[in-house]
């Protein structure tokens, strides 16, 4: 029962831990100021995503304990293929929130762009002052 209890609270910290990181980029995109900001922040989520991920498994090795010589080759396969899976997941996020930056900005400089125009140019603006 103690294996079981720990493996869960395992999973449920892990899980709790990286949907902290995925609430944090909405954010953080926030604070991009060009594209370059944005794939930095791409690289780091993945780089700590894959650093979560090894440290996951490494903590449920502990908790299972020693590996057995009859470990079903299919279930490490399915494994492999869900961590893979998610990562893919994690990779379509980052590029939902590299898109949507890259319109925020876009939509920030069109606004820019229009103030510029119906300020007009330095001569206008002293003429609508006289």
């Amino acid at each position: 029962m103690g294996l079981l209890f720990d493996w869960n609270a395992e999973i449920t910290r892990f899980y709790l831990n990286r949907l902290q990181q995925y609430w944090t980029v909405p954010m953080r995109l926030q604070s991009c100021s060009a594209t370059a900001d944005v794939q930095m922040l791409q690289f780091e989520f993945l780089q700590k995503l894959t650093e979560d991920y090894r440290d996951h498994v490494a903590r449920l090795s502990q908790i299972a304990g020693p590996p057995q010589q009859s470990l079903d080759t299919s279930a490490q396969e399915d494994y492999v293929a869900t961590l893979q899976k998610a990562q893919r997941d994690a990779a379509a996020i980052i590029d939902q929130a590299k898109a949507q930056a890259e319109r925020i900005l876009a939509s920030a400089q069109e606004r820019a762009q229009r103030a510029e125009q119906l300020a007009g140019t330095p001569e206008e603006r002293i003429e609508k002052r006289a």
